[in-house]
């Protein structure tokens, strides 16, 4: 999903800024489960 500049809204930040947060703990998991292998 691209976003176009001219349309963007306080929405689209937030729904970005939500996705890489839920990347960055998806990785951070992926490390902590490393772990314990």
């Amino acid at each position: 999903m691209t976003i176009d500049p001219d349309q963007q809204d306080g929405t689209d930040d937030r729904e970005a800024e939500e996705m890489e947060t839920v990347q960055e703990e998806a990785a951070e998991e992926r490390e902590n489960n490393r772990g314990y292998q």
